[in-house]
C-alpha cells in the first residue's frame, strides 16, 4: 500500500537485523520506494555489542550485513546508539562499517525509555557528548567546531570515496511517530501521547495538543535551555521527558552553557 501511495516518496526500515535472511531480502527488493535498511549495532566487537543486545547478536548481525550487501541494492546503514557502555567504540564502528562496505553510520544518543530504563545510569554526560562530537569531527576531517553542531541530535556519516558528515536537527512539530495501535507521538523517542490517529485523527490531535503549542517556546523551557540564546535549538525534549517525565526539563547533555 505504501509503495503505491503517491504521497509516499521514500521508505526506509529500521531493524535489529535478526529476522532478515536472503529470502526476505529478495522479497523486500520488489518495493520500489524502499531505499535503505538501517540496522542496529551497538559495538564493533561482540563483547561490547552483545553486552547490550544479547549474546550472539554481533555475529548474527554482521553475517546478515554481508549477505545484505551481496543480495541487495539498498543503502545499508548501521544505527549506533551511544551510551557510556559503548562510547569508546566510535572509531571501531567507523572501521567496521567501511570493512563491511556499508553506506554509512548513524550516530544517536541513548534515550532511556522502555526496557532501556534499566540502563538509565549509562546515558552520556554533556562532556561525554562533546567529546564524541569532537571525535566525529576528527574522523570525518571536517573544519567545524563542536559548538557549531550543538543543535544536531544525531549524525549521519556517509562512507564513499570521501567521508561526508551530515547533522540531523530535531524535527519536532515537523514529523510524528505513529505506533501500531494508532498512538501519535511527537517523535519515536519522545513517548508523550498526543492522541490516536484512529479515534482522534492526525490533524485534530496535532492542532489540539497543548504540548506542541509550548514545547519549543523558550519561555516554557527550564534550566539552561531557558537561558540559552540560540534561536535554532530548544534542547532534546525526549530526553527531559524520559529522565524526569517533564517535557520542558533542560537538556542535561547539551554542552552549550557548560
Amino acid at each position: 500500500m505504501l509503495d503505491d501511495a503517491e504521497v509516499v516518496q521514500e521508505m526506509t526500515i529500521i531493524t535489529n537485523g535478526l529476522s532478515l535472511d536472503r529470502e526476505i531480502i529478495r522479497k523486500l527488493g520488489v518495493y520500489k520506494k524502499l531505499t535503505a535498511l538501517k540496522v542496529s549495532l551497538e559495538g564493533a566487537s561482540a563483547e561490547t555489542n552483545d553486552s547490550i543486545r544479547g549474546r550472539g547478536v554481533f555475529e548474527r548481525v554482521t553475517r546478515m550485513l554481508r549477505e545484505l550487501r551481496e543480495e541487495s541494492s539498498f543503502k545499508i546503514l548501521i544505527m549506533f546508539t551511544v551510551s557510556k557502555k559503548n562510547l569508546s567504540e566510535l572509531e571501531g564502528m567507523f572501521t567496521l562499517g567501511q570493512d563491511l562496505h556499508l553506506d554509512g553510520l548513524m550516530i544517536e544518543r541513548f534515550i532511556p525509555e522502555g526496557k532501556g530504563k534499566e540502563m538509565s545510569g549509562e546515558i552520556l554526560s554533556s562532556q561525554d557528548w562533546k567529546n564524541l562530537v569532537q571525535r566525529v569531527i576528527s574522523l570525518c576531517g571536517v573544519d567545524v567546531e563542536p559548538m557549531e553542531l550543538v543543535p544536531y541530535r544525531a549524525f549521519l556519516v556517509e562512507f564513499g570515496q570521501e567521508v561526508e558528515l551530515w547533522g540531523a536537527p530535531c524535527n519536532l512539530k515537523e514529523a510524528f511517530c505513529i505506533m501500531p495501535d494508532g498512538t501519535i507521538l511527537p517523535c519515536r523517542r519522545f513517548l508523550y501521547p498526543l492522541g490516536n490517529i484512529i479515534t482522534d485523527g492526525l490533524f485534530r490531535s496535532i492542532e489540539n495538543s497543548s504540548l506542541l503549542k509550548r514545547v519549543t517556546g523558550k519561555s516554557f523551557l527550564e534550566g539552561k535551555c531557558k537561558r540559552c540564546s540560540r534561536a535554532d535549538c530548544f534542547g532534546c525534549r525526549a530526553l527531559g521527558y524520559a529522565l524526569f517525565r517533564n517535557p520542558f526539563a533542560e537538556d542535561i547533555q547539551c554542552f552549550m552553557l557548560d
